[in-house]
């Protein structure tokens, strides 16, 4: 086929499109430019190329640029870093600056309740004073009406108990055997109380009513002069006519509850002090160390103290 080709005679290349005629050159190593024009067709068909020109300025790469190039990469890089971490830290700080405004809140909350309370316990502190005090008064005051209301009684501990008895007439039987006379008129009544025990093997307390005070009274201090003088042989069941075996019987003032209480510290606290002297009078209870010592009046369990 190439050698069909090499037989093929050469045309003219008048198919060939035409180039403009004009171009302008410039000239290598100047600053203008110039146009070079030729009418002839060779000339108006060469395309003239602009040589490169040479590098004025060459770069230099020293051991300081890299320096300076890999300290501004570093610090790029540090500084990323850091703001990242203070980022972290900054959500940190925010959320520890909420859990301590919400603590904080709650702090004042807790402040102003145990505030609040503080000052209701104050007052209740105060009210209970003022309670206290009064319950003291009165209860006072309730021991002096129960005290009146039992002047004229006569308390009877160690009675043996029988079911026919008659309290009346063994009242009078003990009057007679002291020493005073006792009316029945004079008797206003006379009963058994209850137990405070039921596992209590004693008889029941005998409670004497006498008309007056006064008069009761004088049976008291007929059953202590009877007692001094039968030292070995005191007042008992025997004295009055009951049978069964010999069983002391004592006569003593109607004390109040309170009172009775505060008569049994006194008892216990005098046989600890060596007292000798140890009595009832009119409700109120005194206590004496020996003959020539001054009686105690014991009014209440603090006056206990100057048993000493």
């Amino acid at each position: 086929m190439c050698m069909a080709m090499s037989r093929v005679c050469k045309q003219g290349n008048t198919n060939t499109p035409v180039r403009q005629a004009a171009n302008p050159v410039t000239s290598p190593g100047s600053d203008y430019t110039s146009t070079v024009k030729n009418d002839s067709p060779s000339c108006s068909n060469i395309t003239f190329r602009a040589s490169q020109q040479p590098l004025r300025h060459e770069a230099k790469l020293t051991l300081d640029n890299i320096r300076d190039v890999i300290k501004q990469e570093m610090m790029s890089i540090v500084k990323l870093k850091v703001t990242e971490e203070l980022n972290v830290i900054k959500q940190h700080l925010s959320s520890c600056h909420d859990s301590i405004t919400f603590m904080n809140a709650k702090f004042e909350e807790l402040k102003a309740c145990i505030e609040e309370k503080s000052s209701t316990i104050s007052k209740l502190q105060s009210d209970n004073e003022i309670l206290r005090t009064t319950v003291h008064s009165l209860s006072a005051r309730l021991d002096i009406a129960e005290r009146n209301l039992r002047e004229s009684n006569i308390e009877i501990n160690g009675l043996p108990e029988h079911r026919s008895e008659n309290l009346i007439n063994v009242v009078s039987q003990l009057a007679k055997t002291i020493g005073c006379p006792l009316p029945e008129h004079d008797i206003c009544k006379v009963t058994r109380v209850a137990k405070l025990s039921k596992d209590n093997e004693r008889p029941r307390t005998v409670i004497v009513k006498i008309c007056n005070s006064r008069q009761r009274d004088i049976v008291l201090a007929s059953v202590i002069n009877f007692n001094k003088k039968n030292p070995k042989d005191k007042f008992n069941s025997h004295h009055l006519g009951l049978g069964g075996p010999r069983v002391p019987v004592y006569v003593a003032e109607h004390l109040t509850p309170n009172n009775k209480a505060l008569h049994a510290a006194a008892r216990k606290k005098s046989k600890e002090m060596n007292y000798k002297f140890n009595w009832v009078r009119s409700g109120r209870i005194y206590v004496r160390k020996d003959e020539t010592s001054q009686a105690v009046l014991i009014r209440s369990y603090d006056s206990l103290k100057l048993v000493a």
